[in-house]
């Protein structure tokens, strides 16, 4: 037999089967798959694509073949090549007049390949939710798990996040259960309909931070925040208005907030 179709070592077998299954994230690590995939697809196993820059690859009919049965079509012959080894023939004129006259034969796109943040939750739900990265490739990631939060293709009940794993050195991107109390029914907190018996630490709001604020605005921010302030006190925080102080000419507020609330026992 030809070298060319000769028995696939395992590297060569393992890189099929991963084109095969739509080259899922995670699976193959670093990038010597590429020069294995070209000798895949000089013997019509794959098919490999740079468009638009991008890497990517397919497997052939011939590929699927030698999945499945672990020789290549044609193979029991006696000839030793592969069926669609030879270069194919034109399209015939039947085959063009069969689309009618004056009407243009259409390629049926293929099914289209999944997305990396696809792959990303795919190969996390096949490791357990947890899946080792290339710190070069770290940036790349980040821009997966933001992709997968903000068009909702996390997993109902999960969570998803980049992190560093301190007892191995490496990056992790991992997916877990919410926690409870992310999932916990809040009760509503009322919003008085006019000022009355207001907070002394927005009473020192009103009278010293919100005079910029046109009324009507600073009207419903007061409402809320003593609405904010109300319902901590019931529950036992503390409330304060961070105070102005002098600042060689000018009166300056203690911090960056105006109102703080801070447990008993915890720091602010």
């Amino acid at each position: 037999m030809n070298r060319l179709w000769s028995k696939l070592n395992p590297a060569q077998l393992r890189v099929l089967a991963w084109i095969g299954a739509g080259c899922p994230v995670g699976v193959i690590e670093g990038h010597s798959y590429k020069a294995t995939a070209v000798a895949l697809q000089n013997r019509r196993l794959v098919a490999i694509s740079r468009r638009g820059g991008a890497w990517r690859a397919t497997i052939t009919d011939v590929g699927r073949h030698y999945l499945e049965t672990g020789t290549y079509p044609g193979a029991d012959d006696g000839r030793g090549t592969p069926v669609g080894s030879q270069t194919p023939d034109p399209p015939s004129k039947a085959r063009i007049q069969h689309a009618g006259a004056g009407e243009k034969a259409k390629a049926t796109p293929g099914p289209k390949p999944p997305s990396p943040t696809d792959q990303l939750i795919a190969a996390l739900v096949a490791n357990a939710g947890r899946l080792i990265i290339d710190p070069a490739d770290q940036t790349k990631y980040r821009s997966y798990v933001a992709a997968a939060v903000r068009f909702g293709k996390v997993p109902p009940g999960k969570q998803i996040f980049l992190e560093w794993e301190w007892r191995i050195g490496e990056d992790v991107v991992v997916l877990r259960d919410e926690p409870a109390w992310l999932r916990a029914v809040l009760e509503p907190i009322p919003v008085p309909a006019t000022l009355r018996r207001i907070h002394p630490a927005i009473e020192y709001l009103r009278a010293n931070r919100m005079g910029t604020i046109d009324r009507g605005s600073r009207q419903r921010g007061l409402r809320l925040l003593q609405a904010l302030a109300a319902e901590a006190d019931r529950r036992g925080y503390v409330v304060e208005a961070l105070r102005l102080v002098p600042n060689r000419i000018y009166l300056v507020p203690e911090g960056k907030e105006d109102l703080r609330i801070t447990l008993p026992g915890h720091s602010s």
